[in-house]
C-alpha cells in the first residue's frame, strides 16, 4: 500500500505487519503470504457504488469478498475487535432461486435469490459474500486480523453454498472481465442481472473486491433477479414482482420460486405479487 510505510515481516516461521495495513477498495490487492497484523489493524472502507462511478453512493446490498477473516455471530453479524456485535452489517449466502412472477399476459418475469446468513462463525477471506449494510457501503477496523495468500487466479476466489440450487459465486481483488452468458448473473444497483441481456457487450467488467454469481438453472427466462431473505426477515424487492390479476386460485409460491399446491404450512409465500404469512 503506497505511501503509507505499511510492510509485513517474517518472524521464525510466520508473516507480521510493521504498521496499520489498508486496503483500498476498487484497487488491486495480492499478498503472496498468509500473515497477521498483530497489534495493528486492518483497515478498508468497502464504498457504494452508483452507475458505474467510484463514489459513495446509496448502495447498501453488494457483493464483497475480503483478504481477511471476519469473526461472525450466528446471525451473520461481524464482531468487532472488543468482541461486539455490529448488527448493521451482515454477511450471507446466495441459494436456491426461481422464475416467480405469473407468466400471463406478457408480464415481465422475475428471478428470486434467497439470501441465507452465513453461521460457519467467520467470513473467509479469499470467498465472495453478499453484503447487508444499514449504510452506504460498509467498513472494517480489525487488530490482529488474519489475511489469507491471495491465490494466483480469480477462479479460486469461489465459494458455493452447501444447499440444492445454490449460485456459485467467484470473486477478485484484481478485476476480471468474464464472458457474457445466459447463467452468469452480476449485481448492480440492487439487483442481480443476467449478463447475457448485455447485447452490446461480450464481457461484464467485475471491479476488485466485488464477485459474480453462477446459476445452475442456465434456461431461467428472467432478465433480472431480487433478493428475498429468511422467513423471518422483511422481504424487500418484492414491489418489482407484477401483479396476477387473474383468480382467486392464482399460483402460489415459497421463497425459492417452487409452485406450491394443497394446503400451505406455516411460512411466507408469494401470490399474485403479493407476500402472504401462514401461521
Amino acid at each position: 500500500t503506497t505511501n503509507k510505510g505499511n510492510t509485513i515481516h517474517k518472524v521464525r516461521t510466520r508473516y507480521e505487519a510493521v504498521g496499520d495495513i489498508t486496503v483500498y477498495d476498487q484497487q488491486p490487492f495480492f499478498t503472496p503470504y498468509d500473515f497477521t497484523t498483530g497489534t495493528y489493524k486492518a483497515i478498508y472502507t468497502r464504498e457504494g457504488t452508483s452507475h458505474g462511478t467510484a463514489v459513495k453512493a446509496t448502495v447498501k446490498n453488494m457483493t464483497a469478498v475480503l483478504p481477511f477473516n471476519i469473526t461472525l455471530n450466528s446471525d451473520g453479524n461481524p464482531k468487532t475487535s472488543s468482541d461486539a456485535v455490529d448488527t448493521s452489517i451482515k454477511f450471507y449466502d446466495i441459494t436456491g432461486s426461481g422464475d416467480v412472477t405469473a407468466t400471463n399476459g406478457g408480464n415481465e418475469l422475475t428471478y428470486a435469490v434467497v439470501a441465507t446468513p452465513v453461521t460457519e462463525g467467520v467470513a473467509k477471506a479469499n470467498q465472495p459474500y453478499y453484503v447487508t449494510s444499514e449504510n452506504p457501503g460498509f467498513s472494517f477496523n480489525i487488530t490482529g486480523a488474519q489475511f489469507a495468500k491471495t491465490p494466483e487466479t480469480p477462479e479460486t476466489l469461489t465459494r458455493t453454498p452447501s444447499a440444492t440450487g445454490a449460485w456459485k459465486a467467484t470473486g477478485t481483488y484484481s478485476g476480471i472481465q468474464p464472458q457474457t452468458a445466459p447463467n452468469l448473473w452480476y449485481f448492480s444497483q440492487d439487483l442481480f442481472w443476467k449478463s447475457s441481456n448485455l447485447k452490446s457487450y461480450t464481457w461484464v467488467n467485475i471491479r476488485p473486491f466485488r464477485a459474480y454469481f453462477i446459476n445452475p438453472d442456465a434456461n431461467a427466462k428472467a432478465d433480472k433477479a431480487i433478493v428475498v431473505f429468511d422467513p423471518d426477515e422483511i422481504v424487500t424487492g418484492i414491489h418489482n414482482i407484477e401483479s396476477d390479476n387473474g383468480s382467486a386460485d392464482s399460483p402460489v409460491y415459497d421463497l425459492m420460486g417452487r409452485r406450491v399446491s394443497g394446503t400451505l404450512q406455516k411460512g411466507v409465500y408469494v401470490k399474485k405479487g403479493k407476500k402472504i404469512l401462514v401461521k
